[in-house]
Order: structure tokens, then C-alpha cells, then sequence
């Protein structure tokens, strides 16, 4: 279904009107009227927000990734230019606070909203 898609591509329920040619109440009214539209688009944003989910916790402990440098080299056989992997260096992004404190704020607000925020 194409709200699903949609949804599932990170658009808003504004964008998502805008693109149906309605109001974003129009939209909400028919979200509240007809469960399969309701339904399509809780599925797709399931999909994105899961993936924001999992980029969030992995900045916030550490991650590696590697880094690979490409050049052009001239095959001497046939004379074609391709690319070829020169370096690859493994590198390690450290835990971001920021990403921290958020997590720890709205999975367990118990602990973490005190009286000051």
C-alpha cells in the first residue's frame, strides 16, 4: 500500500496528506474512520522507527566500521582503469553521551527525568 510505503520511508502525516492532496485533519479523520489506513501506516513507521532505534543505541555504546580507500589503477594486461582497494582501516566511533541521556530519558523516565527537566 502506498501510505505504508510512505510511512515506512519516514514522511509525516503532513507529508503524507500533502502527497494525497488532503489536510493533515482530513488524514487523521480518516486514520479514526478506516482501520486499514490507520493500520498501514502504524506498520510502516514500525519499520523506520526500529531502524532510528538501532542507529541511536549503537551510537550511544560504540560501534566500528571500516573505512576503505578505492583508487584507480590501469589493469596492465588489458589496459582498462578500475578501481582497487588500496586501505582498509578498521575505525571505532565512540559512545556519544548525548545519544546516552536521550535513551536513558525516554526508556526510563523513572530514573531519569528528575525534578529539573
Amino acid at each position: 500500500m502506498l501510505l505504508e510505503g510512505w510511512a515506512r520511508d519516514g514522511l509525516t502525516d503532513e507529508q503524507i496528506a500533502a502527497n494525497c492532496g488532503i489536510t493533515v485533519s482530513t488524514l487523521h479523520v480518516w486514520k479514526d474512520k478506516y482501520s486499514e489506513i490507520s493500520e498501514a501506516l502504524k506498520r510502516g513507521k514500525e519499520v523506520v522507527d526500529s531502524q532510528v532505534e538501532n542507529a541511536l543505541l549503537k551510537r550511544a555504546l560504540r560501534y566500528q566500521y571500516d573505512e576503505v580507500t578505492r583508487e584507480k589503477v590501469e589493469d596492465p594486461v588489458t589496459g582498462f582503469s578500475c578501481l582497487s582497494i588500496t586501505k582498509k582501516v578498521t575505525k571505532e566511533v565512540q559512545p556519544d553521551t548525548t545519544a546516552q541521556i536521550f535513551w536513558l530519558k525516554n526508556r526510563r523516565p523513572d530514573k531519569w527525568r528528575g525534578a529539573y527537566t
